[in-house]
């Protein structure tokens, strides 16, 4: 019982996304709660409080004293990406011919937004402005699609 509840300890601090962990650790944790509760050695009973505590940081769980509550951590949408691009073109001074690239730019706003909800939920933040600046740069002025990437 307690390698096993090493083992869970140890493998559930290798998942770094909540929403990853969200699918398997509630199947997981009423396993290693009954474990802990029911260990008549101390040490397994301390293992096994451990492995409850990293698998709620895991989940996105947050100890308030008695209770935890489960922070909301959603994934990015491409209609968000999409909102923050149209309020992001618009400061910075909008398309150049909004009547001649309406049709292109409902496209590109679609392919953009796509892209960088994924890059985004991937943590590769490094990626975005790449996937922004250039589909912008024929439809804006002169450095403003780097200033939207």
């Amino acid at each position: 019982m307690r390698q096993t509840l090493v083992v869970v300890e140890n493998l559930t601090k290798l998942v770094h996304d909540p929403i990853e962990a969200r699918v398997f650790l509630p199947k997981l944790k009423p396993g290693v709660k009954a474990a802990k509760e029911r260990a008549s050695l101390p040490e397994v009973r301390e293992i096994g409080q451990r492995a409850l505590d990293v698998i709620d940081h895991a989940m996105g769980g947050h100890q308030d004293g008695d209770s935890t509550t489960m922070s909301a951590i959603e994934r990015t949408q491409p209609h968000d990406v999409s909102a923050f691009l149209e309020k992001h073109i618009k400061i910075n001074g909008g398309l150049v011919d909004p009547s001649g690239d309406a049709d292109i730019w409902s496209l590109a706003k679609q392919y953009i937004s796509n892209m960088v909800a994924e890059d985004v939920n991937q943590r590769e933040i490094e990626r975005v402005a790449g996937c922004i600046e250039p589909y912008l740069e024929p439809l804006m002025d002169d450095g403003k699609a780097a200033a939207v990437a």
